[in-house]
């Protein structure tokens, strides 16, 4: 689901909304880490935190260091509150396009990208993994209609998810939806503080 937003985008979906990031104070310095889901997002936290700390000794777990702000199973005031607290240079995980992130000049963007099938296989695997009832419960959303639809093996799944065609914006985790979030950022690539990184994991 997805509405304008000044004039972001905002991206929400069942455990995520990109509105968050409105009410966010930026210091100088942050850096926003923007990926797809699976596409390389640990990876380049860990990559930011051992140029920020210099050291493989973090002072916390990487998920304080950098938490993901769109998701809601943090509650705002608390996420807003930790990273006020953080005296280091700051750089904060989002899945959200940069079309849903305010963009300001003293803050630096990376924007990470993965071969969209690895991705997808990730992806699919990853759901395997995924308690959902504990997750609706954490971020407060409301109980699925009906029941939910049998797992597809992936040799089914993964043509449809390449041959949809919809709408991206709404389902970002769709190819096309992947494409809408590096197609954003190619046209970017030219501004000083957006970096445009592949992963080749």
């Amino acid at each position: 689901m997805l509405w304008l937003v000044s004039s972001l985008i905002r991206y929400r979906s069942a455990d995520e909304d990109s509105a968050r990031w409105l009410d966010f104070q930026f210091r100088p310095g942050d850096i926003v880490i923007s990926t797809r889901s699976k596409s390389g997002t640990t990876w380049m936290q860990m990559i930011c935190a051992l140029l920020i700390f210099q050291s493989r000794d973090l002072p916390a777990p990487l998920t304080q260091l950098s938490p993901w702000l769109d998701w809601l199973v943090i509650p705002p005031d608390k996420l807003h509150a930790s990273l006020a607290a953080q005296t280091h240079r700051r750089f904060i995980k989002t899945h959200t396009p940069l079309d849903g992130v305010p963009i300001e000049q003293n803050i630096s963007y990376i924007v990470v990208a993965r071969h969209p099938v690895d991705m997808a296989v990730s992806l699919y695997h990853q759901g395997s993994n995924i308690d959902r009832e504990k997750l609706r419960q954490l971020s407060g959303a409301p109980p699925p209609q009906g029941p939910r639809p049998a797992r597809l093996p992936l040799r089914t799944w993964l043509p449809h998810w390449i041959e949809q065609d919809s709408d991206p914006r709404p389902q970002l985790d769709s190819l096309p939806g992947v494409m809408w979030h590096l197609r954003d950022a190619w046209q970017r690539r030219g501004e000083p503080n957006v970096l445009l990184v592949p992963s080749f994991r």
